[in-house]
C-alpha cells in the first residue's frame, strides 16, 4: 500500500492492483499507515533472514553430524581380521598335521585296528623256535631280509628289545612288504625298491596284507609293536 499526490491531492495505490483511490483522511491517519506498512515489509525481512539462517545453521549440523558417521563406516575392524586369521592359521596346522601322518604310523594303526578291533588280543604259542647253524646275521645277509624267519617262527623279545625306534619299525615294514605293500615314504620306498625280493602291489590295502598275515606274522608285528 502506498500514497501519492495528484494536483495536489492525495490518492491511495493499491499494491496489488494499481488503482488509485481518493484518500480522505487526514494526514496523521496517512502517516500511521504508511509506518505501519514499513513496519510489516520489516518484519517479513528479518522472518525471511531468521528463517534462512536457521536453515543453513541445521545444514551445517547435519553435515558435522555426518562426517563423524563417514569417518566411522570407514574404520576397518582389523582385531577381528587378526583373530579369524589366527584361527585359520590353527585349524589349517591341525588339518595338515592329521593329513601327513607318517606311512610308518598308518602301518601300525591298520595292523592294530584289523588284528584288536573287536578287542580281542592275539596270542602266541609258547612253542620253541627252530635252531639254526647259521646267525641270524649272517642269514639276513644272504637273503637280504632283516627278519628272514619272521613268517615261519616266532621273534623273541631279547631278539628285537636293543633295536631303534626306526630300526623295529623298519622291520614291521618288512613284513608288509613281503606281501606287496607300496609305500608313499620316499625312504622306504627307495630302500624296499632296491630289494630283490621286493614287489609292490598297487591298490593293495593294509587290511587286505592283514588278512594274509599267518600266525607267526601276526604275533611278531604285535611284539615289535610293543618296543616302539
Amino acid at each position: 500500500m502506498g500514497y501519492c499526490l495528484i494536483n495536489g491531492k492525495r490518492y491511495y495505490r493499491d499494491d496489488q492492483t494499481g488503482r488509485l483511490t481518493v484518500d480522505n483522511v487526514s494526514q496523521q491517519e496517512a502517516d500511521r499507515r504508511m509506518n505501519r506498512t514499513e513496519n510489516r515489509s520489516v518484519s517479513r525481512g528479518t522472518a525471511v533472514r531468521s528463517g534462512s539462517m536457521a536453515a543453513s545453521q541445521n545444514s551445517r549440523g547435519t553435515v558435522r553430524n555426518a562426517a563423524p558417521a563417514r569417518r566411522r563406516s570407514r574404520r576397518i575392524p582389523w582385531g577381528w581380521i587378526l583373530a579369524a586369521a589366527v584361527i585359520l592359521s590353527v585349524i589349517g596346522a591341525f588339518v595338515y598335521n592329521r593329513s601327513h601322518i607318517s606311512a610308518e604310523e598308518q602301518t601300525i594303526s591298520s595292523y592294530m585296528q584289523a588284528v584288536f578291533g573287536n578287542g580281542d588280543s592275539a596270542e602266541v604259542s609258547p612253542e620253541n623256535s627252530d635252531t639254526s647253524n647259521v646267525s641270524a646275521e649272517e642269514a639276513a645277509e644272504k637273503s637280504g631280509y632283516l627278519l628272514p624267519e619272521s613268517d615261519v617262527r616266532y621273534l623273541d623279545a631279547s631278539e628285537v628289545e636293543n633295536y631303534s625306534h626306526d630300526e623295529i619299525q623298519l622291520r614291521i615294514n618288512e613284513i608288509y612288504a613281503r606281501h606287496g605293500r607300496v609305500f608313499q615314504s620316499r625312504t622306504n620306498a627307495e630302500y624296499f625298491g632296491a630289494q630283490s625280493w621286493y614287489e609292490p602291489v598297487e591298490g593293495k590295502s593294509d587290511e587286505q596284507i592283514v588278512s594274509e598275515f599267518n600266525e607267526y606274522e601276526k604275533a611278531n608285528v604285535e611284539l615289535l609293536s610293543t618296543y616302539l
